[in-house]
């Protein structure tokens, strides 16, 4: 095996992002090294038609990363089997990055992350197509019972391949050229929504030290048919809510105005958003978006501060408590014919921001914005998780933080990490499994260095990294 050596090109990048995706980190990247082509494999990838001369050094570290058998069996198959492409090489390297995007959380999880040696080659896993070596040159490969390749359909393929273009689209070009700044509230990032429904609950709380989020579920225009009291909305949950916040907010930063025009259909706003139009898509965002501007949010500082005197000592408690709805007024004219989203409405879809949420936003002359700027390619990338979401806007607003501050490093405990994120998880191991992989996803999106060190005893710690919008969005914060 050679030793580890830095990423040279982007076909690199490509298996870093997709180690990334499969949840690992740079670090066990680097650990694993590259590994010598053998003469068998020589022999297959040019009867295949692989150009090696440019492209030797991506597969010796694809072949690092996915060890011996499992490389070989890969090779022998496209050998076996080639196709008609054009060209061989960039299909054998999609194959390899699709593999690694696949490789089994045990296997990753038993590679080490401190630069110690790397497990063994050959003996570290088998998936029961190659558990034998490959036989020698000579001698022809049969094409393995289950091939690797089975278990990526195209729609799989296609999947990967996007995240792959967005990844390197938010590392090569700034997000003011992409038109993907996007604005979220500080407030929220302190404590967030439900993952999942909650169910029938009147109010949603949630506590991070002195501060408290209080959410009031609305009341609907449905009345009970037994006691003719009006039905509550529901409470706003999961990944629905968290983009059309982000979008609210945007709006606000970006023209300064606490009326918000929404699009001319439901089909523009989904588009907006980055949801693709489908009907379920329709159903939830429209009722999740009713749930959310229907709540109201209360927003609650406690504040102890410990004045010295001559004679005694005097604790003074603040309390201060911002109890606000998102809207005062909004008017959702979209068809109600869910087979026709891309209906234009007659009458102007907006929606009017709270006086008070909106200075929250914009911020006044007593009091700062909470608003702090996210790169929306991001956002859209990892839109399939809520925690994820959180966890990227929260990361972020640490961040900006602690640059702001001058601090070097800041840590973060698992119990204050649980008491933030984890209402969905009653397993403390299971969430810290879950955190881990979240980082490692939103590490595969962040534009630049994302610093952290995970701790799965203590927590985790986050280090100066490169803020994904450019500095200038810091001074939200001040």
């Amino acid at each position: 095996m050679k030793p580890t050596a830095p990423l040279p090109a982007f076909q690199n990048s490509k298996l870093l992002t997709a180690f990334r995706l499969a949840g690992g980190t740079e670090a066990q990247f680097l650990t694993c090294g590259t590994s010598t082509l053998n003469d068998y494999e020589l022999d297959k990838a040019l009867k295949a038609g692989v150009d090696l001369s440019k492209s030797r050094e991506f597969f010796e570290r694809a072949k690092g990363l996915l060890g011996d058998a499992r490389f070989s069996s890969l090779v022998a198959s496209y050998a076996e089997a080639p196709g008609n492409s054009r060209e061989p090489t960039a299909v054998l390297i999609s194959r390899m990055v699709e593999a690694v995007n696949q490789l089994p959380k045990k296997y990753i999880a038993s590679i080490p992350e401190d630069g110690a040696a790397p497990r063994p080659r050959q003996a570290e896993f088998s998936l029961d197509f190659a558990a034998e070596k490959p036989a020698a040159a000579s001698r022809p490969a049969a094409t393995p019972a289950h091939s690797i390749d089975c278990a990526f359909s195209p729609r799989r393929q296609r999947t990967i391949e996007k995240k792959l273009e967005i990844a390197n689209a938010i590392q090569t070009v700034p997000p003011k050229d992409r038109e993907a700044i996007a604005y979220s509230s500080g407030a929220l990032v302190q404590a967030n929504l439900p993952h999942s429904n909650p169910g029938n609950i009147p109010l949603w709380e949630r506590r991070n030290g002195g501060f408290t989020f209080r959410l009031v579920v609305g009341f609907g225009d449905d009345r009970d048919p037994l006691t003719q009291e009006p039905k509550r909305l529901g409470c706003p949950y999961g990944v629905m809510p968290r983009l059309a916040f982000i979008h609210i907010v945007t709006q606000a930063k970006r023209t300064k105005s606490p009326r918000i025009k929404l699009a001319d259909s439901f089909y523009e706003f989904l588009t907006k958003l980055g949801v693709s139009d489908s009907q379920k898509n329709y159903v939830a965002m429209r009722d999740q978006l009713t749930r959310l501007l229907g709540a109201h949010m209360e927003f609650r500082w406690n504040e102890k501060t410990t004045l010295v005197t001559d004679n005694n000592t005097v604790t003074e408690n603040k309390t201060f408590i911002r109890p606000s709805p998102i809207a005062d007024d909004c008017a959702l004219w979209w068809t109600e014919n869910s087979k026709a989203p891309k209906q234009s409405s007659l009458f102007e879809c907006f929606i009017e921001l709270n006086p008070r949420f909106y200075d929250s936003i914009i911020g006044t002359a007593n009091s700062r914005s909470f608003a702090f700027p996210l790169d929306f390619d991001t956002i859209s990338a990892i839109k399939r998780s809520s925690l994820a979401i959180d966890t990227y806007a929260w990361s972020v607003h640490r961040i900006y933080r602690l640059m702001r501050d001058g601090e070097k490093r800041v840590f973060i405990s698992w119990r204050d990490l649980h008491e933030q994120f984890g209402a969905d998880y009653n397993s403390p191991r299971m969430f810290r499994f879950k955190m881990r992989q979240t980082f490692s996803t939103i590490g595969c999106f962040w534009r630049g260095k994302f610093n952290y060190e995970f701790d799965m005893r203590n927590g985790i710690i986050l280090g100066p990294s490169d803020l994904p919008v450019d500095p200038n969005g810091a001074r939200a914060l001040k």
